[in-house]
C-alpha cells in the first residue's frame, strides 16, 4: 500500500487469537527482531484481566496495543505497535484514545504510558494526544561479574511499620522525582497507601536502618525478572539493601536483574558503588481522561 493512499475503511477491535499470525508479520522485524512483543503475545491474548486491541485497515490488521489495569486504579498503555506502511495516519492516538475509552467505561480516569528516551517519534506521538512528561526512570543492571550477599540487618517489612514506611518514601527525593511510583515490568504504579499496605501483605517490601525498597519477581514473556522496584534511604543502609536483594537466593530461575531508580536521585553513585551500571532510561507519561479525551471523544 502507497504512503500517501487513503484507507477506504478503520476499524478497532478486541484482539483474537487469529490475530497472532497477522501482527508477527511486521512486529519480527521491529527493533531489528529484538522486540519484546512476540514473547508476550501469546500471554497477552489470553489475559482476562487486560484489554488488547487491534485496529485494521481495509479488512488488514496494521497495529495493536494493550492497557493494563494497575493496583493503583490507574491504566497503563503499552504494546503499541503500527506496520511501517500504516505510519504517519495517527492510527496509534486511535488506539490510545480507543482503549482510555473503554477504560472510562470501567471507571479509569488516570492514565500512564512510558517509552525509551531516544524513541523521538513516539514521545512525539505521545504528547500530540496530550499526555505529559512527569518523570524519567533510569534502568541499573548488575556488572559482568559482580558479586552480591545476603546482609545481616535486612528485614521484610510488616504492617505496623506502614506508617513508618509511608513517611519515609513520601518525603524521599526518589518519590518527588519519581513522581511517587515504583517500576514492576516496566509498568509504573503510584504507591498510595492502599498499594503499599498490600506489598507489605505480599512481602515485597523490605527494610534496614535508614533505608525502603520495593523489591519483587516480575515475569515476561515465560522470563522471570528480579527487581528492585523502589529504593530511598541513606546510601549505607540503602547499599545494604541492595546486596541482600541481588544477593539471596532465588527457588526460580532469573532471566534479567535490575533495579529502577528516577533520574537526579542521589542513590545513582550507591548503585554505582555496589556494582551496578546504567543501561537504558524510560519517560514516563501521565494524563486523565477529561483532559485526554476532552469532549466529544468519550
Amino acid at each position: 500500500m502507497k504512503r500517501d493512499a487513503r484507507p477506504s475503511s478503520v476499524k478497532i477491535r478486541k484482539a483474537t487469537s487469529s490475530d497472532k499470525g497477522p501482527l508477527l508479520d511486521f512486529i519480527k522485524d521491529v527493533w531489528r527482531g529484538h522486540d519484546y512483543i512476540p514473547g508476550v503475545l501469546d500471554e497477552w491474548l489470553a489475559d482476562k484481566g487486560a484489554k488488547m486491541f487491534v485496529i485494521e485497515v481495509d479488512g488488514r490488521q496494521v497495529g495493536m496495543n494493550r492497557m493494563r489495569f494497575l493496583p493503583d486504579g490507574s491504566g497503563w498503555l503499552e504494546g503499541v505497535r503500527i506496520h511501517p506502511d500504516y505510519r504517519g495516519r495517527g492510527l496509534a492516538s486511535m488506539l490510545g484514545i480507543h482503549s482510555m475509552k473503554a477504560g472510562v467505561r470501567n471507571g479509569i480516569e488516570v492514565y500512564r504510558l512510558a517509552t525509551y528516551n531516544r524513541n523521538k517519534s513516539a514521545r512525539r506521538q505521545i504528547s500530540k494526544m496530550g499526555f505529559r512528561e512527569i518523570s524519567r526512570a533510569n534502568f541499573y543492571e548488575p556488572e559482568p561479574g559482580g558479586r552480591f550477599r545476603e546482609q545481616k540487618g535486612v528485614w521484610r517489612a510488616e504492617e505496623r511499620e506502614l506508617p513508618e514506611i509511608l513517611e519515609m518514601v513520601n518525603g524521599s527525593k526518589e518519590c518527588r522525582l519519581g513522581a511517587g511510583v515504583y517500576w514492576d515490568v516496566s509498568a509504573a504504579v503510584r504507591l498510595n497507601p492502599e498499594v503499599l499496605a498490600a506489598l507489605i501483605e505480599g512481602g515485597s517490601v523490605f527494610r534496614s536502618e535508614g533505608a525502603v525498597a520495593v523489591a519483587r519477581i516480575g515475569s515476561q514473556g515465560g522470563e522471570l525478572w528480579n527487581q528492585i522496584c523502589f529504593l530511598t534511604g541513606r546510601p549505607d543502609a540503602a547499599a545494604r539493601l541492595v546486596k541482600h536483594l541481588l544477593g539471596r537466593k532465588q527457588e526460580v530461575k532469573i532471566g534479567w536483574t535490575v533495579a529502577y531508580l528516577p533520574r537526579g536521585s542521589p542513590l545513582a553513585g550507591t548503585l554505582e558503588g555496589v556494582g551496578m551500571k546504567k543501561t537504558q532510561s524510560l519517560l514516563l507519561f501521565e494524563g486523565r481522561a477529561r483532559d485526554l479525551l476532552g469532549k466529544g471523544k468519550r
